[in-house]
C-alpha cells in the first residue's frame, strides 16, 4: 500500500498533468471549432453586439465549462481513490533497534502512538504497542514499545520470523494509528 503526500499535488502540478500531450489535442480541437464557427459569421465586420456574437460567447462558455467539470471530475476520483486509512504495512524490521519501517505518510507525526496487529485467519490479533520515533524523506521509523506476552504459541513463533525478516510473516503485521486500553 503507498501513501503519498498531499503535498505533491499542487494545481500547478495539475494543470501541467492538462497540457499533456493529449491535452493539446484537446485545445486544437476546441480552438479549430471556434475557429471554425467564427468563420460562419464573419461575413459583416461591424462590431456592433448581434446574435452570432452571442452565440459565439455562449458556445465559448460552454466549452469552458465542461473543461471546468472534466476537470473538477478528476479531482473528485482522484480523492475518492486515496486511501486515507490509518493501517499501513510493513517495509522492513531492524532488529538491532527494534525499529519498523514503514512508507511516509501524513496520518502519523513525531511520538505518535500506534497499535501492532498480526492477521490470523482473517483476524487481527494485536500484539503491541510502539511509537513514532523517526520520519525521514520516504519513510517512517516505529519503534517497538512493549509486546504483549499473552499471545498463543504460534504467534510467538510468527514473532520470531518477524524478527528475522520473513517477508511473509511481514505481510501479516499491520500497524493501526490508534492504542487499545490495555
Amino acid at each position: 500500500m503507498e501513501h503519498k503526500n498531499i503535498k505533491d499535488y499542487s494545481m500547478i502540478k495539475r494543470l501541467k498533468e492538462v497540457f499533456t500531450f493529449n491535452g493539446l489535442f484537446v485545445l486544437f480541437g476546441v480552438f479549430g471549432s471556434i475557429a471554425s464557427i467564427l468563420t460562419l459569421f464573419n461575413t459583416s465586420y461591424n462590431f456592433e453586439i448581434s446574435v452570432k456574437w452571442l452565440i459565439f460567447l455562449i458556445y465559448v462558455f460552454i466549452c469552458i465549462f465542461f473543461i471546468l467539470i472534466k476537470f473538477v471530475y478528476d479531482l473528485f476520483k482522484e480523492i475518492q481513490q486515496k486511501d486515507f486509512s490509518p493501517n499501513f504495512t510493513i517495509i522492513k524490521y531492524l532488529q538491532s533497534t527494534d525499529e519498523f519501517l514503514i512508507d511516509k505518510t501524513i496520518l502519523l507525526g513525531h511520538n505518535a502512538l500506534v497499535s501492532i496487529f498480526y492477521s490470523k485467519e482473517e483476524f487481527e490479533v494485536e500484539i503491541g504497542k510502539a511509537f513514532v520515533s523517526n520520519i525521514s524523506e520516504k519513510y517512517v521509523q516505529i519503534k517497538i514499545l512493549d509486546i504483549s506476552q499473552n499471545l498463543p504459541n504460534d504467534i510467538f513463533s510468527a514473532i520470531g520470523k518477524i524478527r528475522s525478516n520473513d517477508t511473509k510473516e511481514l505481510k501479516n503485521i499491520t500497524i493501526k494509528t490508534f492504542v487499545t486500553r490495555n
